[in-house]
């Protein structure tokens, strides 16, 4: 299970780009037997706004514990290694790239922090300062890639 949560109501748009950031990193395992989908199981504004979503197989009879556990941590460090080091993960494309200029913009517009709890012990924890340095690693991969881009043509 996987669930979000920010220090702001209204903020359901939050669940939809980090459950896009889940699908993205399931997609690049390129593993067809474990299949699952991610599905909002609850909301509630008790304190911060949360967010609840859940892992549920495509074939009721596979155990797909495994695959969502690796599915949570890839995103969790590749998240946290973009902010940190300015590095993108291999499963990162330019639309999860996107995704992740969306979270940081929330962060620096008004939000303080964004808790991104993968369950057990990885939590990603995002608050103004570490949306600043996600923005400019954002930025950077992206006037590089437009560079490449150039320099194809």
């Amino acid at each position: 299970m996987a669930g979000w949560a920010h220090h702001r109501p209204g903020g359901a748009g939050c669940a939809f780009v980090c459950s896009l950031l889940l699908q993205t990193a399931q997609l690049s395992m390129g593993d067809q037997h474990n299949r699952f989908e991610w599905k909002l199981e609850r909301s509630f504004t008790s304190g911060s706004f949360t967010v609840v979503a859940v892992a549920l197989p495509v074939s009721p009879s596979t155990d797909i514990s495994a695959a969502v556990e690796r599915v949570k941590a890839l995103v969790s460090k590749g998240i946290k290694s973009l902010i940190a080091d300015g590095v993108t993960a291999p499963w990162i494309t330019q639309q999860s790239l996107s995704i992740a200029r969306s979270i940081f913009a929330r962060n620096q517009n008004g939000i303080g922090e964004t808790i991104i709890d993968f369950g057990g012990a990885e939590i990603l924890s995002i608050d103004r300062q570490h949306a600043e340095a996600g923005s400019r690693a954002v930025a950077h991969i992206s006037m590089i890639v437009l560079d490449q881009d150039l320099g194809a043509l």
